[in-house]
């Protein structure tokens, strides 16, 4: 089978770990003919393989939804031994962590409303925990990364056609290419009126999820350096003070992400695994391109009713 084919039935199987099976093979991808019936031969074949629950890669980096309240509870006792990890390693460790218990996570730049928020709280508060932004405001703009570029450019669903379809607007906050050319650290961006990039993000945030607790370890990414460096701290997150909810196998970047995984992630991963004896607890992001899209400011309290885009999510 095409390697391509067998990383879109990952895909599959990433989901099914978050949307119960009966519901979500009603209509499994976006996408329609040759992908959709490669993809679930892909699939298929993982399952046969390695039985049900996404085989050796879903088994081994992540849990089940419905365990990942338990689990977190169960693991209260390594708390302490977290922090001191940090501390013995120079960092101070982030507050809104240390405060609260049974945490639900993302890890993005900005703290923003894209619907991929909105799938993230929904998910988060269906498991029971508190949904947390961790970010890092102080890395630098690039226009290769497509997350990064929607900072500046949001494009914002006003609204819903008759047919239900969204009505997409590109907004431009800042010039991307002079950005770029500055290498300028996202908190650092302002718009014409004066107003930080990052300030706008986080008010749509706040009006989408109203006390939307953030978290912003940037010296600590800025003293560890790449993401090889760092990224063994931000996975430690995910051993007793909270569930991080992504997917490293799959999810926006696609198959893009795939030596990211293989020589970042993966390795940090099984080292955290080995200093506390227990693996990071992570929860499948479901992605679909919708979800890229951003909550529009004039609909902030009316995204849990948008259903074209969040589908399976609000049934």
């Amino acid at each position: 089978m095409h390697e391509k084919d067998l990383f879109r039935g990952r895909c599959f199987l990433r989901r099914l770990l978050v949307i119960p099976q009966s519901r979500y093979l009603k209509k499994p991808f976006p996408q329609k003919g040759l992908f959709r019936c490669r993809a679930h031969r892909a699939a298929t074949s993982i399952f046969h393989s390695y039985g049900r629950g996404g085989g050796i890669v879903a088994q081994r980096f992540y849990i089940p939804m419905a365990h990942a309240r338990g689990m977190l509870e169960g693991r209260a006792v390594l708390r302490e031994s977290v922090e001191q990890w940090w501390a013995a390693q120079g960092f101070v460790f982030p507050s809104a962590f240390a405060r609260r218990a049974r945490i639900g996570f993302v890890s993005r730049h900005v703290a923003t409303a894209r619907y991929e928020d909105c799938a993230f709280i929904l998910l988060a508060e269906r498991a029971g925990l508190c949904p947390v932004w961790s970010t890092y405001l102080r890395d630098r703009f690039v226009t290769h990364s497509p997350v990064k570029a929607s900072y500046v450019a949001p494009k914002v669903v006003g609204g819903f056609s008759p047919r239900g379809f969204p009505e997409i607007r590109k907004i431009v906050l800042a010039d991307s290419q002079i950005c770029e050319k500055e290498r300028t650290p996202l908190d650092r961006i302002l718009l014409g009126s004066g107003e930080a990039m990052v300030a706008w993000h986080r008010r749509l945030l706040q009006a989408v999820y109203p006390g939307a607790w953030t978290t912003d370890p940037s010296d600590m990414y800025l003293a560890r350096g790449w993401a090889k460096g760092y990224y063994p701290l931000l996975l430690s997150l995910a051993v007793a003070h909270g569930v991080l909810f992504e997917d490293f196998h799959g999810g926006e970047t696609g198959e893009g992400l795939m030596r990211f995984t293989r020589e970042v992630f993966e390795p940090a991963f099984d080292a955290v695994a080995a200093t506390f004896g227990v693996a990071p607890m992570l929860v499948p992001l479901p992605w679909w391109r919708e979800l890229g899209y951003y909550v529009a400011h004039h609909r902030a309290d009316q995204w849990r009713t948008d259903r074209s885009i969040l589908k399976h999510l609000l049934q």
